[in-house]
């Protein structure tokens, strides 16, 4: 097994054991996914946060030009959203700001969530 099917099948586990053997987290399948990208398809906040601990990048993106940022804003999970803003980097400040203006326009009431940080 690779990580690559251990996120797919939510091992959290086998990505555990491939972080502490220094194993590749940023591996890619065929199109373009990582265990990141995938763990947020999946909606698996542990696995993201997992997986971010481990320094998993943010900025791969798949064969569409999709960032795992992309990919979060199309599942409106708040929870991925908010692991994903809690590592503070600039792309997550620019992100953050993508994703109110869009919320906005879907619901103010997710957008005000996503701002107060609740």
């Amino acid at each position: 097994m690779d990580s690559i099917t251990a996120a797919k099948n939510n091992d959290i586990d086998f990505i555990q054991a491939t972080i502490a053997g220094k194993g590749d987290i940023d591996l890619q399948d065929s199109s373009g996914m990582t265990p990141l990208m995938i763990a947020i398809e999946n909606e698996n906040t542990q696995l993201v946060r997992i997986l971010l601990e481990a320094k998993a990048r943010l900025d791969n993106k798949d064969n569409f030009g999709q960032t795992a940022y992309f990919l979060a804003s199309q599942k409106h999970n708040l929870g991925i959203i908010k692991v994903l803003l809690a590592f503070k980097c600039k792309k997550a400040r620019r992100f953050r700001d993508f994703w109110v203006e869009s919320a906005v326009a879907r619901s103010k009431t997710e957008a005000e969530k996503l701002s107060n940080g609740k």
